[in-house]
């Protein structure tokens, strides 16, 4: 019986101690666990961190790329400063996509002077197409041969029955006014040779219709340096001499003025004749929008049209000249274009 207890005392010693073993055993499990779990979290952040870190950098590079690819720039730059591969990337990046900027910017700019210059080249050939095509009869018509005929008969006329000085001016004015008229038709004159010619051509109408008409002439002094058309105001005043003052006997008055109104030059010609109906107006302007001339010569017809055509070219806009009415009756052109002392 005591070996009995003896047994059954170590017994239950081996089991205390295989107790308390496993019970240590079963703690060490658990805090491998947490250990194991801790270390997983802990790996799974530190991946997660340095994927992003890596990734969305590369991400934002793609996307910057597809903008760029679907032609939309900005100001916007990545904003990357590292010292690594993806930062030096970025500013390469970002040096590209200024470098690109640049040029279209360039090309842009380049496309645009090229347009302007076509469109100055466009206008100048317009301008060389009016003067030189079959409306020379009405922009070269300034001294048509009837005028022409008419005068040159007055002088002879005057060579006969006047002293020579008296016939030897006419015949200068005359000489002047061929000349002028003549001249290279392209080229733009200054206001001041404009009036000049425009003296002499109602200097000869004062001779071959003496008593019938008073002619006012008036230029502000910085005007005269305007760069304009040439024939612009001669064929507008003939036009007014011829048609809108033709059935006067005495009372005939014509005024030319010409000044700068801010920016711009602007010519008044008025005269007190049988002034111009609304329609015609209106016919003029179709057939200078349209590139012709009216039919018939008709207070302005022929050379009218051509006058404002010209000017719409030189100025680059449309509304260069109005047409109105005066009281008790009579007709005022208005001619407004920009004040340039070259061209």
């Amino acid at each position: 019986e005591r070996a009995n207890a003896m047994v059954l005392a170590r017994l239950d010693a081996q089991l205390t101690a295989f107790s308390a073993f496993s019970q240590g055993m079963a703690r060490v499990r658990v805090l491998n666990a947490l250990t194991i779990a801790v270390a997983f979290l802990f790996g799974f952040f530190v991946i997660l961190y340095y994927t992003r870190k890596i990734s969305l950098p590369i991400i934002h590079l793609g996307l910057e790329a597809n903008k760029i690819a679907s032609g939309v720039f900005d100001d916007t730059q990545l904003g990357m400063e590292a010292d690594d591969e993806i930062g030096a990337a970025a500013r390469a990046f970002n040096l590209m996509k200024q470098s690109i900027q640049d040029s279209l910017n360039a090309l842009r700019n380049n496309a645009e002077i090229e347009r302007a210059l076509m469109a100055e080249r466009v206008k100048n050939l317009e301008m060389a197409g009016l003067l030189r095509n079959a409306e020379l009869s009405a922009l070269q018509a300034r001294i048509n041969p009837h005028f022409l005929f008419n005068t040159l008969n007055t002088g002879i006329q005057l060579a006969v029955v006047e002293e020579a000085d008296k016939t030897r001016n006419y015949l200068e004015r005359l000489t002047r006014l061929m000349r002028y008229s003549f001249r290279d038709l392209e080229a733009p004159v200054a206001l001041s040779e404009e009036i000049e010619c425009l003296q002499s051509y109602l200097y000869l109408m004062s001779i071959r219709f003496p008593g019938v008409f008073t002619f006012r002439v008036s230029v502000e002094s910085p005007a005269e340096r305007a760069i304009m058309p040439k024939m612009i105001i001669q064929p507008l005043v003939e036009n007014a001499i011829r048609h809108g003052l033709r059935d006067k006997t005495e009372g005939a008055a014509l005024t030319v003025q010409a000044d700068l109104q801010g920016e711009d030059l602007r010519i008044l010609i008025e005269d007190n004749g049988t002034g111009i109906a609304d329609d015609r107006v209106q016919e003029i302007f179709q057939a200078a929008s349209e590139g012709r001339d009216t039919k018939n010569d008709d207070h302005g017809g022929l050379g009218f049209a051509n006058v404002i055509r010209r000017l719409r070219l030189f100025s680059g806009k449309e509304g260069v000249i109005e047409i109105s009415p005066v009281k008790p009756s009579g007709t005022r052109i208005t001619i407004t274009i920009p004040f340039r002392e070259d061209y």
